[in-house]
């Protein structure tokens, strides 16, 4: 009986660590297995495209598709550890993930140390700003990559052959297209893309925003797009939507929406720091 190897799940950050101008995005996958192979020989991957693809080029999302990676819009990292651990809970044997982002919300699900032996990861680049809790890789492996340097990652061994069928299984279990926000799976990827273009989509997002007084607290009102954290407004600014409607509307848009950014960024740094503080001195 041909022996079971386990899976290695990777969970791409596209918001932080995008394809790079030139990159082909149909070749992310081949660049990713080929990195994993060199370090520890070829295995059984399955890797999930995570954050808000939103902004992300319809084009680009197909080419990632088509290679094999699943598609999943989710704006926190607590999307993330949910189906994180749904995933180890069907994928029991799995002992190592890799993490590709610059986020560092992404590094302290402490409760990985638990679920599996080895952590690997990727950056955006070497100066990595992440402050990690003294021990918390105390216990990982700590093999790191940079990410354009991993996608110039090539592997002339020996493939991974499947000859047990034990991709399909894992395959099966996992929706090829997925908006956490609106618990919606995508019947194919352009049916994925018209979802996250729809009403019903930014009507759900509103909703996560809307406070009880029925006035939104984050949006860019320039666009009536809201925004659940600083992150995910950047994304939103840095995007060609809003530079078309700040183009549109003249320069005086350009100074406003980004004093209201900034204001709205100071007040959620500051506010996360009192909780901080106060979570230091009245520990549970």
């Amino acid at each position: 009986m041909a022996e079971v190897v386990p899976v290695t799940g990777v969970w791409w950050d596209i918001n932080t660590c995008p394809v790079p101008d030139g990159y082909d995005p149909g070749c992310v996958r081949q660049s990713i297995e080929s990195a994993l192979a060199n370090f520890m020989g070829p295995s059984p991957v399955i890797i999930f495209c995570y954050g808000n693809l939103e902004y992300v080029p319809p084009l680009v999302l197909k080419a990632i598709s088509d290679s094999g990676i699943l598609l999943r819009h989710a704006l926190g990292w607590s999307s993330l550890s949910l189906e994180l651990f749904d995933w180890k809970d069907t994928n029991p044997s799995a002992t190592t993930v890799l993490f590709i982002s610059g986020d560092d919300q992404w590094w302290y699900m402490t409760s990985i140390k638990t679920h599996f032996s080895r952590t690997l990861r990727a950056f955006p680049d070497l100066e990595q700003p992440v402050a990690y809790p003294a021990d918390f890789f105390a216990s990982l492996s700590a093999k790191k990559w940079v990410w354009k340097d991993l996608l110039e990652e090539k592997y002339s061994g020996p493939c991974y052959s499947d000859t047990t069928g034990q991709m399909d299984c894992v395959l099966n279990c996992q929706f090829e297209w997925w908006c956490s926000m609106c618990m919606f799976p995508g019947e194919n990827c352009s049916d994925f893309i018209d979802h996250l273009k729809s009403v019903n989509h930014r009507q759900e997002l509103f909703g996560l925003v809307w406070p009880w007084d029925g006035n939104p607290v984050d949006i860019c009102e320039l666009c009536d797009y809201p925004y659940v954290d600083d992150k995910n407004m950047r994304i939103h600014l840095e995007s060609e939507e809003h530079a078309h409607n700040v183009k549109a509307a003249g320069p005086s848009a350009s100074h406003e929406t980004e004093a209201i950014f900034v204001d709205n960024s100071k007040e959620y740094h500051e506010e996360n720091s009192k909780e901080d503080h106060e979570e230091e001195d009245h520990p549970t």
